[in-house]
């Protein structure tokens, strides 16, 4: 990611993420049937492709002009427990001991 941020720009490589990512979805979406789905509901998935895709995508772009591979592959590492510590704080939903090792609350051990 440092390397292409470098050389296409944090915008354009983002773009060039989240086409990608429609150009093999969008075909799966087709081969199910769902495409319905997504005429139906495209401003709630539109929301939540930009705010989990694509802007994410754009700030790890400009971050990784700014500091080392190293340091983003933390960063990027650290997502999930970013993601449990906002849920939890926000959602009110704590994680229990089977979360916590990555594993569904519900399924056998």
């Amino acid at each position: 990611m440092r390397l292409g941020a470098g050389e296409f720009g944090p915008v354009a490589l983002s773009a060039v993420r989240v086409a990608g990512a429609a150009l093999v979805l969008v075909p799966l979406l087709l081969w199910r049937g769902q495409w319905s789905e997504l005429r139906r509901h495209w401003r709630p998935i539109f929301l939540v492709g930009l705010t989990n895709s694509a802007l994410p995508f754009l700030l790890f772009s400009y971050a990784a002009l700014g500091i080392s591979a190293g340091l983003s592959s933390i960063f990027n590492a650290s997502t999930p427990l970013w993601g449990a510590l906002i849920g939890w704080w926000w959602l009110r939903d704590r994680p229990s001991a089977a979360r916590s090792l990555g594993r569904r609350s519900d399924s056998p051990a």
